[in-house]
């Protein structure tokens, strides 16, 4: 990794485009993190200065935007920054630069699908099925925060090294990034649903793409609500399943234009003809024939939901998560979460942030067994469910699973999201912990004293805990100042972290009491201390 540096200027004399309120900065992007290799014209690898997790850095240039509302773009920021899910590369975190919208991603360490599997002459149908499973999970997770990818094709669909899906660019197209129709690869054209080819064509002025850009907030809004939708996904879903089942495309067009006329024209019998006698390619029958026709309707509201898909009988046993076995180990980690030092909790979170999506897939898959409807949060019914199906575990917890359930809910949603529960389980990958310990508590030693005074912790803490509020970190403050003493080692430092339990009796009161109570117990102990 470089030193601290921006990520680029744009071309000399360029319009440098809108100002979005509410993003920090370039400058705030240079102090947070350290910029690696460059991937691809507009990829670069990053390290946090602090946490020290490798991500991406994705660069939009603000006069490319499809939209140029701020807060249009700024509501869509929001939003994808809100989806997690364990089938979707997370973004963490935007910045606007002098010409660059900066969007910090989750590394994945994957695979395109098109590089894996399309062109293939053979993938068998359960391979086929799980990763379909997968994707409607993830589209559901998305429809839940009233987001639509936008862009299924296999060019953002990958694949990591346990052969599970991840889903790239979700909810950026045609407002961040280009529409799927704005391509000249004909695999990625085909994946547009026929309504979307229609919009598309419709847009046609003089045989060139209309400018987007100038448009007003209302009409763009009408015009995306026309093409990014549910049913636009679950077409794009069907088209993928007939590009791995078969070696090609269903159509006989090999230019863009033309395939765009051939979609229009043809009505719905003729329509899927051309594909059955297709899918013929690949023994395709039975409900999975069905299923597929299903989604290809030239109509959109004829297309299943994603619930009824999730429900078909062909997919919904699809893609489940781990054995039963390695998510016992891990939930039983779950009994004594409620009892964990509130230090030892926050310094869970800061290591689940450093690391990558594939260090934590047992975790994850652990997750996903619980998160019974796929849509990338637990509810206090499913996580009871779900330890239910572990007799030996939920007889121990029964009467405490409420408790731990809020525990786990740390920003108090309601929900549990993957994030959360990676945070309260990770101490069930002992060797994993073993080995980042060492370097979180170097990277927090700033003055490489040997020892952690409580001024490194809190500046840590209010990164960890700040997005729940000034309140909040004053709370965790003092709890933490119950539980660790000052200038910790790092064998002190291990022992906290690796020991089950540990919350403090005057923790649990100054939580219990609220943010009031903590100055003046701070002022007691502070007291305390000097009359000792």
């Amino acid at each position: 990794m470089g030193q601290r540096c921006t990520v680029g200027k744009g071309p000399a004399n360029a319009e440098k485009g809108i100002q979005i309120p509410g993003l920090a900065d370039g400058d705030q992007f240079s102090k947070d993190y350290q910029l690696g290799a460059r991937f691809a014209s507009k990829v670069l690898s990053t390290k946090h200065t602090l946490t020290k997790k490798i991500s991406v850095v994705y660069k939009i240039s603000k006069p490319s935007l499809p939209c140029q509302d701020p807060s249009l773009i700024k509501r869509r920021l929001d939003q994808v920054r809100e989806l997690q899910h364990v089938n979707i590369c997370h973004c963490t975190d935007v910045y606007l630069d002098s010409y660059f919208v900066l969007m910090i991603y989750d590394q994945t360490f994957a695979k395109p699908l098109i590089k894996q599997f399309v062109g293939q002459t053979h993938i068998s149908e359960d391979v086929v099925l799980k990763m379909v499973a997968q994707i409607l999970r993830a589209l559901k997770a998305g429809e839940e925060k009233g987001l639509h990818h936008g862009a299924i094709a296999a060019k953002n669909v990958v694949l990591d090294n346990h052969g599970d899906v991840v889903l790239h660019d979700f909810g950026l197209a045609h407002m961040l990034k280009p529409a799927i129709t704005d391509t000249e690869d004909i695999y990625t054209f085909a994946m547009s649903a026929p309504e979307v080819v229609q919009h598309w064509v419709n847009g046609k002025v003089d045989g060139k793409a209309r400018n987007y850009k100038k448009q007003t907030e209302a009409a763009f809004q009408a015009e995306e609500r026309d093409i990014a939708t549910t049913a636009a996904d679950v077409y794009s879903l069907g088209m993928l399943i007939c590009l791995l089942l078969t070696p090609s495309l269903p159509f006989a067009s090999e230019r863009v234009k033309d395939l765009a006329e051939e979609i229009v024209a043809m009505d719905q019998q003729t329509w899927w003809a051309v594909i059955k006698r297709h899918l013929s390619m690949s023994s395709v029958k039975g409900e999975l024939l069905d299923l597929v026709e299903a989604m290809l309707h030239k109509e959109p509201g004829k297309r299943p939901s994603l619930d009824t898909l999730l429900q078909s009988k062909v997919l919904n046993t699809a893609g489940v998560g781990p054995k039963g076995t390695a998510c016992f180990e891990i939930c039983t980690h779950l009994s004594t979460v409620h009892a964990e030092s509130y230090f030892k909790k926050a310094m869970m979170r800061l290591l689940s942030e450093r690391l990558p999506q594939r260090k934590i897939k047992e975790l994850t898959q652990a997750f996903s067994y619980i998160d019974a409807d796929g849509d990338g949060s637990v509810t206090l019914a499913e996580f009871r469910k779900g330890l239910k199906k572990h007799p030996n575990i939920f007889g121990q917890i029964d009467q405490g699973v409420d408790e731990i359930f809020n525990e786990i809910d740390h920003d108090h949603s309601g929900k549990i999201s993957v994030k959360e529960f990676v945070a309260a389980t990770l101490d069930s990958q002992e060797d994993l912990m073993e080995s980042l310990l060492w370097e979180t508590f170097k990277s927090m030693d700033k003055d490489g004293g040997g020892t952690l005074g409580r001024e490194e912790i809190l500046k840590v803490l209010t990164i960890v805990e700040g997005q729940l509020g000034a309140e909040h970190v004053q709370m965790i403050q003092s709890c933490i100042e119950s539980e660790v003493q000052d200038n910790m080692n790092f064998y002190d430092f291990r022992h906290l972290m690796l020991a089950e339990g540990g919350r403090t009796d005057e923790s649990r009161q100054i939580a219990a009491d609220g943010p009031r109570s903590n100055s003046c117990m701070s002022v007691q102990r502070a007291c305390s201390k000097c009359s000792g």
